[in-house]
């Protein structure tokens, strides 16, 4: 499975995978970080065979898995991720494009 995976990210910059994938990914990736957003699930930085991901649900229910490059990315992700949560809350009106 993790060869597999990883090389779905030669061509790609995210991937989305079934639930069923999602858990078996998590059983093999490492978990570095686990933040609930209280909102969409939990975002996840995960490490797998050196490589590093974000896993984190979108608004359709989907698992969306993105390539980075370091752990501080991921994290700027989060936060970044966690603040427009935050204004959501507040009425901004704001919209996230999970597929970009």
């Amino acid at each position: 499975m993790a060869n597999t995976f990883v090389n779905k990210f030669k061509t790609k910059t995210l991937v989305v995978i079934s639930d069923e994938e999602y858990i078996k990914l998590l059983h093999k990736a490492e978990i570095l970080e686990e933040v609930d957003t209280f909102f969409r699930d939990s975002i996840r930085i995960l490490r797998l065979e050196n490589n590093l991901f974000i896993g984190e649900k979108s608004n359709k229910d989907e698992n969306i898995i993105r390539k980075i490059n370091s752990v501080e990315d991921g994290q700027r992700f989060i936060q970044n991720r966690l603040a427009v949560y935050e204004n959501m809350w507040n009425g901004c009106g704001c919209k996230i494009d999970y597929y970009k």
